[in-house]
């Protein structure tokens, strides 16, 4: 490998791996009553794409600037849905 390249990487094994933990998240957040019970399949659906809606438009357009703020409001936006919080 050239210097300065970056290993290689098993794309499939790392996404899956992070949904594995984003899943795991939610089911224990739900299991501990802080979320409504729901399909963790289809959570992770809608939580992936907005991540990836973000990071596509940065990529194409510059916007929207990925920030911890946005961050956090995507997750905020998302989990509101979820929460057994009135």
């Amino acid at each position: 490998m050239p210097p300065g390249t970056a290993p290689p990487t098993e794309c499939s094994k790392f996404y899956e791996s992070v949904l594995k933990l984003l899943g795991e998240a939610i089911d224990g957040a739900v299991a501990r009553g802080e979320l409504k019970p729901a399909s963790t399949r289809v959570r992770l659906l809608a939580l992936m794409g907005a991540l990836s809606e973000a990071a596509n438009g940065f990529v194409i357009t510059g916007q929207p600037e990925l920030t911890p703020e946005l961050a956090d409001a995507l997750i905020d936006t998302i989990a509101d849905g979820w929460s057994c919080q009135a």
